[in-house]
């Protein structure tokens, strides 16, 4: 025994299938457009950054001075986040492959991509610092940030965390 589909049932599945594709096309179109928007917004804000540490580095650096930070001292409060900047000027003869390390607590730092940097130019490198929610109030944290060159450490700047 064959069922038979009458034509009136059809249309409708059709026609329900057809509203689901187009519902699903423009939700997927919407997706792409704040996917997109985000990732201009990111190049933007990427951008500025690196901007901004190249002209505190040039407002600051001095000619002999060839690995600089922002600051020293850094008083921040539990769970605050900014970006502050360090830069590099290259007084060595050759160009080099130029990066960022700390020694501990890694994990509230957001460095920079290594970078390669000619001969007598100079870079701003602007890094984020994440202070995590767990931190007790008081606490002060010391550590050494490095500039690593080709792989070897260049040059180090001890800088202070004072969390309130």
């Amino acid at each position: 025994m064959q069922r038979r589909i009458s034509r009136k049932g059809a249309i409708e599945l059709s026609m329900s299938t057809i509203v689901v594709v187009i519902i699903a096309v423009v939700l997927l179109s919407l997706g792409l457009l704040f996917v997109n928007k985000v990732f201009k917004t990111l190049d933007i804000l990427t951008g500025d950054m690196y901007a901004n540490a190249q002209r505190a580095l040039e407002r600051n650096v001095r000619s002999d001075q060839e690995f600089w930070v922002e600051r020293f001292e850094f008083e921040m409060g539990v769970g605050e986040s900014d970006v502050f900047s360090a830069g590099v000027q290259n007084l060595r003869g050759s160009g080099g492959i130029f990066s960022l390390r700390v020694s501990k607590n890694q994990d509230w730092f957001v460095l920079p991509d290594p970078v390669f940097v000619d001969a007598g130019e100079q870079k701003g490198l602007p890094f984020i610092v994440n202070i995590p929610k767990d931190v007790p109030k008081g606490t002060q944290v010391i550590l050494t940030m490095d500039l690593i060159v080709d792989g070897q450490v260049y040059e180090s700047e001890s800088i202070a965390f004072q969390i309130k």
